[in-house]
């Protein structure tokens, strides 16, 4: 664990316990260990006495084993070796790990190389299904960076647009964008999150976005959008949508 306040610090508890007389008052920290089942040993050693002291005496009134509860994992170093691998074996295996951070960190990682996300983008197009939102997230985030190989997995990305996490449907949207006219399918899935994701500015700039580069072919998302542009947050990305989809007459 990380070092918590009071908990004591180095390979092994050391304590100075000289007072002037037998009296039981202070409590001491020995340590966190993970035990198993069975019998353990908890052995003191002297490493030397308090220049005070005449003796070597060491009384023990009461040891409290606690129970702290489960544990979160934060991935720990299998988390940060997947933030710096390359290996396609070692990445897949990331992603199968039980920790979510450990398999954040290996998504993350795909985000990091286009060229790594564009190999692997059938695990990523697995990734946008994992249980969580993070991970899903990421996978959305590598397909936007990998330079179009987002068209492989087009009806994920759609689906992901009702994700219930608004950053997953924030990132999907911006991954189906970069696919330009090629994602004219998820149009009409666009126009309706749109809906979905009402007040919800940040994701709506995104929707806009993918409808423009879209263009013409997203022509029946044109009063939603209208609609979008009477939000100041808004404005700028649903006009250039608008000019987009109506350069070539659509109405």
């Amino acid at each position: 664990l990380e070092h918590e306040p009071g908990a004591p610090e180095g390979p092994s508890a050391e304590i100075d316990a000289y007072y002037l007389e037998t009296y039981v008052a202070a409590d001491h920290m020995l340590g966190w260990k993970k035990l198993t089942r069975g019998r353990h040993e908890l052995s003191f050693v002297c490493r030397g006495k308090n220049t005070q002291s005449t003796g070597f005496n060491l009384g023990v009134d009461t040891l409290i084993l606690s129970r702290l509860g489960q544990v979160d994992r934060v991935g720990g170093e299998r988390a940060t070796a997947m933030r710096h691998a390359t290996n396609e074996k070692a990445l897949r295996d990331g992603w199968k790990d039980p920790d979510a951070f450990v398999r954040a960190a290996a998504v993350w990682s795909v985000t990091q190389d286009p060229v790594l996300a564009s190999r692997m983008s059938g695990d990523l197009t697995a990734a946008l299904r994992d249980p969580d939102d993070v991970v899903r997230g990421l996978a959305a985030v590598a397909f936007t960076n990998c330079g179009g190989c987002a068209r492989s997995a087009l009806k994920e990305l759609t689906a992901a647009l009702q994700d219930p996490d608004g950053d997953v449907r924030l990132k999907a949207a911006d991954a189906i964008a970069t696919l330009g006219p090629e994602a004219a399918p998820a149009a009409g899935a666009l126009t309706a999150a749109i809906a979905a994701n009402w007040s919800d500015a940040q994701a709506e700039r995104s929707i806009a976005t993918a409808l423009g580069a879209i263009g013409p072919a997203a022509s029946a998302a044109i009063p939603e959008l209208k609609r979008l542009r009477e939000v100041p947050r808004v404005q700028t990305q649903a006009d250039a949508a608008l000019r987009s989809i109506e350069k070539s007459g659509a109405r």
